[in-house]
């Protein structure tokens, strides 16, 4: 399957990957490998903590959930 990331006012781009539908989880998800593929600079800093940077600035925390 090939999946579409649309960032408005920048870019969109497809990539191959799979979908998982969860009855649990409300926000979507991506996984490492989506991240990289995409090419969006993003480096996971701590995945526990919700830390990441993009472009090699300082680190910061992640948004609240975005629920779809």
């Amino acid at each position: 399957m090939r999946s579409k990331a649309i960032i408005p006012g920048k870019r969109e781009q497809a990539v191959k990957c799979s979908l998982a539908i969860s009855k649990v989880e409300r926000e979507g998800l991506l996984n490492d490998r989506a991240i990289d593929e995409l090419e969006l600079g993003i480096v996971i800093e701590s995945s526990r903590r919700g830390l990441w940077s993009k472009d090699e600035a300082e680190p910061r925390e992640s948004l609240e959930p975005q629920y779809w």
